[in-house]
C-alpha cells in the first residue's frame, strides 16, 4: 500500500528551492552588509584620522594619488596571477580574469573581522563547472601565505641594508617569512590539507602540486615578489601625493617604502585585525620618518593613512569594474 503525501508535506516539498533560494539570497546580502560595514569604518576612521593632523587634503598632489592607486592595482593583479596559477596547478580551469575579479573582491572581505570572508568570496567567486571548491579555498591559503612568506622575506632582505640599527624588525620579518614559508612548500601543504580538510579537497589536485617542478614555485614567487615591489612604489607615490614629500625619483626612498609596506601587511595580518588597522600604521610609523626632511612622524602617519585610502578606494573601483565584466572569463 503506497503511503499517502499530506498536502502539507507537499507544500514543504515543492517549496524547498524557493526556500533555498531565500537563503542563499540572505546570506548574499548579509556578505554584502558586512562588506559595506567594514570598507565604510575603515574609510571613516582613516579619514578622521587625518583630520587630526595639521595638514590639509588641499595639499594632496591628484596625479601621484591616480599613480599611487595604479600601482597597487597593478599589485594586486601580481598576487591574483599567482593565485591563477595555482589554481591551474591544481587542475580547477578558471581563467585569469575571472580568477582576478575574485582575488580583488575577496580582498574587501579583509576589512570584516575574522577574515574569513576573504575565503568565502574568493572560493565562491570562481565555483563553476569543474571545479572543485574546497579545493578552490585551500588555493587561497596557498597564496595568502607565500604572498606573506615572500613579503616577510622582501622586508626583511631591504632591512637588513636600510635599518642595520633595529636588527629586531628584520628578525621579525625573517620569522614570519620562515613561518608562512614552510607551509607553502608542496609536501608540507598537501599534509597539512589532507589532516585538516579529512577528504574533502580532491586528493589528485593536491598531488599534481606536490609534482610540480620547482621553476613553477621559483616563477610564483618572482611575481609575488614584483607585486611588493609595486606595492612599496604605491606607498612611495602616496607619501609624494601628501606633499609631504618632493616628487623626485629616490631610490633609498623606494627601498624604504617596499620594506616598510611589506612588513606592515605581513604583521597586520598575523595580528588578525580587520584590514590591518593600527598595526599597519604602528609599523609605518616606525619606519618611515627618515624619508622625510621634517617632522618625520607626523609625515609618515599622514602617508600611512592616505595611503590606506588610496588602496580601499583601488579595490572598490577596480572590483566594481570587474564584477560585471568577468564572471564567466
Amino acid at each position: 500500500m503506497q503511503p499517502q503525501i499530506g498536502p502539507n508535506h507537499a507544500s514543504l516539498t515543492l517549496n524547498r528551492p524557493r526556500l533555498r533560494r531565500l537563503v542563499f539570497l540572505t546570506l548574499k546580502c548579509a556578505i554584502v552588509a558586512a562588506l559595506v560595514w567594514g570598507v565604510w569604518k575603515t574609510l571613516v576612521v582613516a579619514w578622521a584620522e587625518l583630520e587630526r593632523h595639521a595638514w590639509s587634503p588641499a595639499e594632496l598632489r591628484p596625479g601621484w594619488l591616480a599613480a599611487s592607486a595604479a600601482l597597487y592595482i597593478a599589485a594586486l593583479a601580481c598576487w591574483g596571477t599567482f593565485w591563477w596559477r595555482a589554481l591551474g596547478q591544481l587542475n580547477q580551469p578558471v581563467g585569469w580574469l575571472r580568477t582576478l575579479r575574485a582575488y580583488c573582491i575577496g580582498h574587501l572581505g579583509k576589512y570584516v573581522p575574522g577574515k574569513a570572508l576573504v575565503v568565502v568570496l574568493r572560493a565562491g567567486l570562481v565555483s563553476g563547472p569543474g571545479v572543485n571548491t574546497p579545493v578552490a579555498a585551500a588555493s587561497v591559503f596557498l597564496e595568502t601565505l607565500t604572498m606573506m612568506a615572500v613579503g616577510a622575506f622582501c622586508a626583511g632582505a631591504l632591512l637588513a641594508v636600510s635599518f642595520r640599527d633595529q636588527p629586531w624588525l628584520m628578525l621579525l620579518a625573517l620569522g614570519c617569512a620562515v613561518g608562512a614559508g614552510v607551509g607553502t612548500l608542496p609536501a608540507v601543504f598537501r599534509a597539512v590539507v589532507s589532516r585538516v580538510a579529512r577528504g574533502k579537497v580532491d586528493a589528485a589536485s593536491l598531488d599534481r602540486l606536490v609534482a610540480a617542478p620547482w621553476s613553477w614555485l621559483l616563477t610564483g614567487w618572482g611575481v609575488e615578489a614584483a607585486g611588493w615591489a609595486l606595492h612599496g612604489a604605491s606607498l612611495w607615490a602616496a607619501a609624494i601625493a601628501t606633499g609631504l614629500l618632493a616628487p623626485s625619483f629616490d631610490l633609498q626612498g623606494l627601498i624604504f617604502c617596499t620594506a616598510a609596506g611589506a612588513l606592515s601587511i605581513v604583521v597586520g595580518f598575523v595580528a588578525l585585525v580587520p584590514g590591518g588597522a593600527v598595526v599597519r600604521e604602528t609599523v609605518l610609523l616606525a619606519l618611515l620618518p627618515p624619508l622625510f626632511a621634517a617632522d618625520g612622524e607626523s609625515a609618515a602617519l599622514v602617508t600611512a593613512l592616505v595611503s590606506r585610502v588610496v588602496a580601499l578606494v583601488a579595490e572598490l573601483l577596480v572590483s566594481i569594474i570587474l564584477y560585471p565584466a568577468a564572471r564567466r572569463g
